[in-house]
């Protein structure tokens, strides 16, 4: 998947960027009320760490979970894990 898209970007160009609405109102992610919960990887960047705490706070969705052996793409990396996370919050019980 990631050589085709280096490939496709080798071959057209870098993709425009699409509007990021957070520019124009930086304050939007304080208006929703939806269940969330945020995730980040324990191998992760520790910018990530940060950005993970910030969207928590922003969404009101408590602490930021961190998935055991996971870095950036923990879906992948730990699909039993992440799977897990995802039932239990469907089922509304709150990350452990």
């Amino acid at each position: 998947m990631l050589r085709d898209q280096l490939r496709s970007q080798l071959t057209h160009g870098e993709p425009a960027r699409a509007a990021d609405p957070l520019d124009e109102d930086p304050a939007a992610l304080r208006t929703l009320r939806i269940p969330a919960v945020v995730g980040v990887g324990e191998h992760d960047m520790p910018d990530f760490f940060h950005g993970g705490e910030s969207l928590a706070r922003d969404l009101g969705a408590g602490e930021v979970v961190v998935i055991p052996g996971a870095g950036h793409l923990a879906p992948l990396e730990q699909t039993a894990a992440f799977c897990e996370l995802l039932v239990n919050v469907m089922k509304g019980e709150r990350p452990r």
